[in-house]
């Protein structure tokens, strides 16, 4: 994970907050996908995403961020089912 100085953290974190705050209600199907995707594509329109190495960059990022939320928060919620229901092993 990359980790942002705390004083530059402040707008990502209200941000962060507010999206989620909007993507709350009980079927968030797409809406975290379409976020993303246009953020993208605005980004391309301030010249931000428009060669293969850049687009495969921001794809290296969603990766990243998915291994993380597998290793902070999934991982922590399968020990715990395991712990309460036994493993399969």
């Amino acid at each position: 994970m990359p980790y942002i100085p705390q004083e530059k953290r402040e707008r990502l974190d209200w941000i962060a907050k507010n999206l989620a705050a909007e993507l709350s209600d009980k079927d968030i199907t797409g809406k975290l996908n379409y976020f993303i995707f246009k953020v993208i594509i605005e980004l391309r329109k301030h010249k931000q995403c428009h060669s293969y190495k850049e687009i495969s960059r921001y794809l290296a990022e969603l990766h990243e961020c998915e291994e993380e939320i597998r290793r902070r928060i999934l991982v922590k919620h399968e020990n715990k089912v395991i712990k309460i229901n036994g493993d399969v092993l």
